[in-house]
């Protein structure tokens, strides 16, 4: 890639991040509304009233684990929250097409996640989750925000997963299956971006 190349791709991908805090304090001032002010949202998900009007203005940086808090403070789910889906449900309610999934994206971990299975399934749920190269998530599977079985399957490259007695690296073609408790990271230790599947029982999501 040659340096002006590189240059515009930086510029794009800057100029996305800012359209995704945009729409991501839309969303947060819409879910609001006038059931709390910032300082009562703020007390409910313990994160600052200072941060929750960065991020309605579109000009915060958010962690994972601050939109966790807030999701569960607005008695919303994840999807709800960060969805970057503007699509309606599909009049199949079996069936999920490719460019219908609802997506989550966490800037500032730059990780991203598809589900897979229809929304509110309540069985079971399937997420696609791009890793960047070193890259990591810590929190998703909090029990304060979650607590079933979940398998991770490896597409590609590599993932290093955090646990309580020890982190175990699963390569392509690879699973685990545990408690969601019992996992506390989830990472790419690679230079090259990894897929994983994420299957969760129950869903909800």
């Amino acid at each position: 890639m040659t340096e002006g190349a590189e240059a515009d791709s930086l510029t794009v991908s800057a100029q996305n991040f800012a359209a995704e805090m945009t729409r991501l304090g839309r969303i947060l001032r819409a879910a609001r509304g006038d059931r709390f002010s910032l300082e009562t949202l703020a007390e409910r998900s313990g994160v600052s009233a200072g941060l929750l009007s960065q991020i309605e203005r579109g000009i915060g940086n958010p962690s994972f684990q601050t939109l966790l808090r807030v999701a569960g403070a607005l008695g919303i789910s994840l999807v709800e929250l960060v969805d970057s889906s503007n699509s309606e449900h599909a009049p199949d309610h079996y069936v999920v097409r490719r460019h219908e999934r609802r997506t989550m994206a966490w800037p500032l971990e730059q990780i991203s996640f598809e589900l897979l299975t229809p929304r509110g399934q309540r069985e079971v749920n399937v997420l696609r989750s791009v890793l960047p190269p070193h890259s990591r998530v810590q929190g998703f599977y909090d029990p304060q925000y979650y607590r079933g079985t979940v398998c991770l399957y490896v597409q590609r490259e590599s993932v290093a997963v955090g646990m309580a007695d020890g982190s175990r690296v699963l390569h392509a073609g690879d699973t685990l299956t545990c408690r969601s408790e019992q996992i506390s990271t989830v990472g790419n230790p690679g230079a090259v971006a990894a897929e994983l599947l994420t299957i969760t029982t129950p869903g909800g999501l």
